[in-house]
């Protein structure tokens, strides 16, 4: 996932770690049926077959994926959670380097 350049190497880190993390549990849960059934629950993930699906592509609306993720981690599933947190790394980045 490409983020804005930060304007100090030192700031990019803990991001770094966390597009690391998400790559192995993408690996980790590439055959998982939780993303099945997030698409039963939420229409939003609909079209999500694997969990890198469940971020959208740049330029794509993040909010029904958001509220899709946040009603799912609030029934307590913490692989959700960490969903969502991905997907607002972006932002996060954004933020940081201002």
């Amino acid at each position: 996932m490409a983020h804005p350049a930060p304007t100090s190497p030192r700031l990019l880190r803990p991001f770094d770690a966390l597009d690391a993390e998400w790559a192995l549990l993408c690996r980790r849960h590439r055959r998982s049926t939780v993303v099945a059934r997030w698409a039963q629950q939420q229409p939003a993930l609909a079209t999500a077959a694997r969990l890198d699906d469940v971020i959208p592509p740049p330029g794509v609306d993040r909010r029904p994926y958001c509220q899709a993720l946040a009603a799912v981690a609030a029934g307590g599933d913490d692989l959700a959670a960490r969903a969502l947190l991905q997907l607002l790394v972006p932002g996060l980045v954004r933020l940081a380097a201002r």
